[in-house]
């Protein structure tokens, strides 16, 4: 039996037992989905971990998923197999754990025979917070009864977690790196945290490296033309901050010197930043101790606590609490830990308890269902809002595009032309509201959810327009619309309009835009 360590597969102190290695499989098999995302396998140890375990019933890492366990049997809990392609790799590590339950519910009816053993086994089976012979659904934490948690140190838990655990992101000095004497940009630190709100860190990477390549500095950036930064932004969305950002470079190349502020309250002077941003920056770019509160730290603080007061207005209690964790030492380190933790293993749906580091101390993994957390309030229905967009094309297959108002929805953007459409009135959704005399053809509707409304859009189409174009617009070769700041609603009807340039409307991060 070859040594392990049940943390972070390194080599043990002294070699473990075959219920240790069977548990250490369990929780690797885990970290492996967790990491990888989607049922899917995270390289070798994944693949290492489903050789040596075949098959598993349901998933027994998840809290709540827990049933009765009797002499030779142990049923997973109400949890339904999805019919995804992740079923059949779930189903072939089905009968080792179903060995491990049998063995050790066998010992739990039976250990007068074996009772170190059956005790060992249980001891692992409530690690993972599974309590045999339950006549109900629970939720516990080993020795939960005897932990003070007002003597906890959690921000030592999670600065431990997260020296092992950190992600490895463009715009991040991993812990490493700051042993070595490294120090964040704050330009870098700040250009992520714009781009990262209400998006995701796969769809920000690629636009937060290609704008380092573009404008290496904040007076780079500042210097832009405000078109140009448009253009780079298209497809990210929540295009305001786009307009921001161009704002903010310039005030701190021309009021700053080109240096960001360093304290919360500088920073939320400049234009765009507000209370998260300012903290965030202040916090990993400068090592100030401020509270940082993002949706990843919501759902953690939330559960940690048992927060049940529904969102929006259980915030400030949420953000009391992070401000009592944040340590003075390594403020930026444990709001990155923070953020981390929600996005690998304080999940949505399904969380990895099991890997948590506050796994012992979790009121909502203690009394409730962790995923009951955060509660939010009922959200209201979005109304549908109808419009038409106009594709025209010349004699030369170019198309008409026109740039729309610097203020309000999608500000400053291209487009095609449209009609009078906003988040509270409908526009004509017809050809009589086209900006000039044609043979437009209907080329189907497209649909497009913004934060309050959704958008749906007659799309028409005219081709081999021969006058130039006097509708405050200019005709764009279509080679040249990935250079154009398109928004997505648009590029989906372009797409709609010329199948041939479907791509350009491929872009499903950005379904919800800001208005």
């Amino acid at each position: 039996m070859h040594n392990a360590d049940l943390a972070d597969s390194r080599i043990a102190e002294k070699a473990v037992d075959a219920g240790n290695e069977l548990t250490l499989g369990m929780v690797q098999e885990k970290r492996a989905r967790t990491l990888a995302g989607n049922g899917q396998h995270a390289g070798t140890m994944a693949d290492a971990v489903a050789r040596k375990i075949p098959s598993r019933p349901g998933n027994l890492f998840r809290p709540g998923a827990i049933g009765k366990i009797g002499p030779g049997n142990l049923v997973p809990g109400a949890e339904k197999r999805r019919g995804n392609a992740s079923a059949a790799r779930n189903h072939r590590i089905d009968d080792a754990i179903g060995q491990f339950g049998n063995l050790a519910c066998t010992l739990f009816s039976d250990g007068h025979r074996s009772p170190g053993l059956a005790n060992d086994l249980k001891h692992k089976l409530i690690r993972l917070h599974i309590r045999p012979f339950s006549g109900k659904r629970q939720f516990m934490t080993a020795h939960s009864s005897k932990i003070d948690r007002s003597q906890t140190d959690f921000s030592a838990l999670l600065l431990a977690w997260y020296d092992r655990h950190h992600r490895e992101l463009p715009w991040r000095i991993t812990p490493a790196m700051a042993r070595k004497g490294l120090r964040a940009d704050p330009y870098h630190v700040w250009l992520s945290e714009v781009m990262l709100q209400q998006t995701t860190v796969q769809a920000v990477k690629p636009y937060f490296e290609k704008f380092l390549h573009l404008w290496p500095r904040v007076t780079d950036l500042a210097a832009a033309e405000t078109e140009a930064v448009m253009a780079a932004w298209a497809g990210l969305g929540y295009y305001a901050r786009a307009r921001n950002l161009k704002k903010c470079a310039e005030t701190v190349a021309s009021q700053h010197g080109g240096v960001f502020p360093d304290t919360e309250d500088g920073l939320r002077a400049l234009p765009g930043i507000g209370d998260y941003t300012a903290a965030a920056v202040a916090a990993i770019a400068f090592n100030r101790q401020a509270a940082v509160m993002d949706g990843n730290v919501e759902r953690v603080i939330s559960r940690l606590f048992a927060i049940d007061a529904p969102l929006p207005g259980a915030k400030p209690q949420m953000k009391a609490k992070v401000a009592e964790l944040t340590p003075a030492h390594r403020p930026g380190d444990f709001a990155q830990a923070m953020m981390d933790l929600g996005a690998t293993i304080c999940t949505p749906k399904r969380p990895a308890c099991a890997l948590c580091p506050f796994r012992d101390h979790c009121q909502a993994l203690e009394h409730h269902d962790p995923e009951q957390f955060p509660v939010k309030a009922a959200k209201k229905a979005k109304p549908v809002r109808l419009g038409a967009a106009f594709v025209a094309l010349d004699d030369k297959g170019r198309i008409l595009l026109r740039r729309r108002e610097d203020k309000g929805l999608l500000g400053g953007m291209t487009e095609v032309p449209t009609t009078e459409w906003t988040s509270r009135v409908d526009g004509d959704h017809t050809t009589a509201s086209a900006p000039f005399a044609a043979d437009w053809q209907a080329k189907g509707i497209i649909t497009h959810v913004f934060t309050h409304f959704e958008l749906r859009l007659s799309v028409f189409r005219a081709d081999n327009i021969a006058s130039p174009a006097t509708h405050h617009g200019w005709w764009e070769p279509l080679a040249n619309l990935d250079r154009q700041a398109l928004p997505t609603v648009m590029k989906k009807v372009i797409a709609a309009a010329i199948p041939i340039i479907s791509g350009h409307a491929n872009n499903d991060e950005q379904t919800a835009e800001k208005e």
